[in-house]
């Protein structure tokens, strides 16, 4: 009879573990935001996966934005998953929908930034990456970015600016500090070096 009693209790506590699973949605669908960073984590390895997490988080970003048209992280983290599916047009025009909500927050103006960086079309990228530092001049990464634009478009001494900025943000990231190297190196300024 106690075999009995156990036998039946251990059922009876794996379904109501069950329901309460199902209670606290442990089974839910993933949001668009897990959806987003699932695709971003998962592109590298899997890029036929990683691309499914990303349309999917797509589609429930835009039921978000059709819900509230003034979503300004919804429309920036479209942007966001097109930049990642390599999608520069239609991550541009999320982003510029963003902006169009919130004219204040860097983050779009960062990522037209890299979209331009990438098509070499340098005199945009600074634009928006130099919209960006002015937003949030505490941000090294934008700075980073900044500089690398400006060098690349050979604005080497203001490049030389942005780079130390950035090393004023953040010491450890050595990446700036050998970009100078390389403008000086370049000029074949040996003092500087």
């Amino acid at each position: 009879m106690i075999m009995k009693i156990k036998s039946d209790l251990k059922i009876i506590c794996g379904v109501c573990l069950i329901g309460l699973m199902f209670a606290t949605n442990i089974y839910a669908e993933p949001s668009a935001e897990e959806l987003l960073e699932m695709g971003r984590k998962t592109l590298n390895k899997d890029r036929v996966e990683g691309k499914k997490f990303l349309e999917k988080s797509i589609v429930k970003f835009k039921q978000k934005l059709t819900k509230n048209p003034q979503d300004k992280m919804a429309a920036h983290s479209i942007g966001k998953a097109y930049f990642y599916l390599e999608n520069d047009i239609m991550a541009a025009k999320y982003y510029d929908k963003a902006i169009k909500i919130d004219n204040k927050m860097p983050a779009p103006y960062f990522m037209k930034g890299l979209i331009f960086s990438y098509a070499k079309n340098y005199k945009k990228a600074i634009l928006n990456f130099k919209k960006a530092c002015e937003l949030s001049p505490k941000t090294s990464k934008y700075w980073y970015e900044y500089g690398r634009a400006l060098s690349n478009d050979k604005q080497t001494q203001k490049a030389i600016k942005a780079y130390r900025k950035t090393i004023s943000l953040n010491d450890k990231d050595k990446h700036p500090l050998y970009n100078i190297g390389v403008i000086y190196f370049e000029q074949k300024n040996i003092k500087k070096l």
